[in-house]
């Protein structure tokens, strides 16, 4: 029970970082250069599947409503960050939270790449649902860019990540928190 509270605290923490990092950003018209996916990385990395997927939704759906408003094509937008929580906190899990940089750095830029093509498929869909006629081609123009942003974005994350992930970890085992 201890443990539940402290990994939902903890969680808390790291969806607030999520969405104040959101505000963050550099949008482009069709590229959007942030750092929220930081805490969501280490958040999924040092806590697992179902607190990724916390951390995933809650904090997508509080960027959502916060920056956007919430509207019939919000959850596009959701699910691809909670699907990176959840494929993240899987790794963790099936490697018993013991990582090397080369096994972060893998599985962060394959799930940003999947982030990415989840991303540009809501894209798509919304701009069917919009009535846009040249969907395909908006999609398709987005999609180098989109991952040249997200190749370049990660590999910043690879120094940061362990870094950070050593000093949470020792604070997180800590007796007395």
């Amino acid at each position: 029970m201890q443990k539940n509270i402290r990994n939902l605290s903890i969680s808390s923490l790291f969806i607030a970082l999520f969405v104040i990092l959101s505000y963050f950003a550099i949008n482009l018209t069709i590229l959007k250069i942030t750092l929220s996916g930081l805490p969501l990385i280490l958040g999924s990395l040092l806590l697992g599947p179902y607190y990724g997927l916390l951390i995933g939704g809650v904090g997508a759906f509080l960027e959502q409503a916060i920056r956007y408003g919430l509207g019939p094509t919000s959850i596009l937008w959701i699910i691809p960050i909670l699907i990176r929580g959840l494929v993240i906190g899987l790794y963790a899990k099936k490697k018993n939270y013991i990582y090397t940089t080369f096994g972060i750095a893998l599985i962060m830029i394959l799930s940003g790449i999947l982030l990415t093509l989840l991303n540009t498929v809501s894209i798509y869909i919304n701009n069917i649902l919009l009535g846009n006629k040249k969907a395909i081609q908006t999609m398709l123009v987005m999609i180098v860019p989109r991952m040249l942003t997200t190749l370049s974005t990660n590999i910043v994350y690879i120094p940061i990540v362990p870094f950070l992930l050593k000093r949470i970890k020792a604070v997180m085992n800590r007796s007395d928190i």
